[in-house]
């Protein structure tokens, strides 16, 4: 299993880990956050250590555009929050939010919505967008290979802060600009870990991104679940085999 070191040197002392400004959801973590080049804050969610299904679970999507409704729009730095706050709210969203709940909960939606959605699902986890630049444009625009590069150091830390066990990567894309990595060390293309600096392993699982017409909530869900409980185990789960197994079973 391919384990993807943290090596470029944070910008931070070992002892901030365990200071007051290292407890989430506070200005002073939110202060740091912004100065080590985080643009879009991470929503974290009141209940988040406690876990989603007993684990500190971090939903990884991709990028924010600035144009909607034929508009250009200024991001500020709780944009990610606010979008998480209309999901909580059953605000008019994307499908991409409808779609990851239910891969989360796998329910069916009720008048476009899980019910178990919303807030008793948001309060348990953290969101946070990859890239730390709006991407010119309106949805489905992708974001230039530099806006990804630019956007590895304030992962880091990122994860460093907020320490998740599990990591759910929204879309391919992403998965593959997040890191370069050993190909010759893993059991799976879609199943690697990061080391955090003090060797913890952070597990993560890229899934086929929630908008894609290919994306289905039944089969993400499994692998979520199984994921959740043992990183190890997805890979036999995503065999080609298997996958058709699910698929006919759905």
């Amino acid at each position: 299993m391919q384990l993807l070191q943290i090596q470029t040197q944070l910008r931070f002392d070992d002892d901030m880990l365990i200071n007051e400004d290292a407890v989430l959801n506070t200005e002073g973590c939110d202060n740091f956050l912004v100065q080590q080049g985080v643009n879009f804050l991470p929503w974290i969610g009141k209940k988040y250590e406690q876990g989603f299904c007993d684990r500190r679970l971090l939903v990884l999507g991709e990028s924010h555009y600035d144009e909607w409704g034929g508009e250009k729009h200024l991001l500020g730095k709780s944009f990610t929050r606010e979008c998480v706050e209309k999901v909580i709210n059953r605000n008019d969203c994307s499908g991409f939010w409808k779609y990851l709940e239910q891969a989360l909960l796998d329910e069916v939606r009720s008048d476009g919505w899980c019910r178990s959605g919303g807030m008793p699902l948001w309060g348990k986890v953290a969101f946070y967008n990859f890239v730390q630049e709006a991407v010119s444009g309106g949805a489905r625009k992708s974001p230039g290979r530099s806006a990804f590069q630019k956007s590895h150091a304030p992962f880091r830390i990122v994860l460093e802060r907020l320490r998740p066990e599990r990591v759910i990567v929204c879309g391919k894309r992403l998965w593959s600009n997040i890191e370069n990595r050993d190909e010759n060390n893993y059991c799976h293309n879609d199943v690697q870990a990061y080391r955090l600096r003090d060797k913890t392993k952070v597990w993560c699982l890229a899934t086929v991104h929630p908008s894609s017409g290919s994306y289905s909530w039944k089969r993400v869900h499994r692998l979520i679940m199984r994921f959740l409980d043992q990183p190890e185990s997805v890979a036999a789960l995503k065999s080609d085999k298997i996958e058709s197994e699910i698929d006919q079973a759905l």
